[in-house]
């Protein structure tokens, strides 16, 4: 198991922007997202984003080493970043 920080956009209804970012441990990138996106449907998640559109299609996804340095610099994409 691995330990992923997972940031995805997020848009409020009044138009304001920011991210919301789980930390989630898993095998690989694709687990990690599926893992941080069960984590936002939880209502705890949604109120604390105050029930922003959440954006799952420009994620960041970076691998964490045991230390909690990031494991390679992170990039982004169109539809999924994934740093190994």
């Amino acid at each position: 198991m691995h330990t992923w920080v997972v940031t995805m956009p997020i848009r409020a209804l009044d138009g304001n922007t920011g991210t919301h970012t789980f930390v989630v441990r898993a095998l690989s990138a694709e687990q990690a997202l599926k893992k941080a996106l069960q984590e936002a449907a939880r209502k705890q998640a949604r109120l604390h984003r105050r029930d922003a559109w959440l954006n799952d299609e420009d994620v960041v996804i970076s691998r964490v080493r045991r230390d909690g340095s990031p494991w390679h610099d992170t990039g982004t994409s169109q539809s999924l970043s994934v740093t190994t």
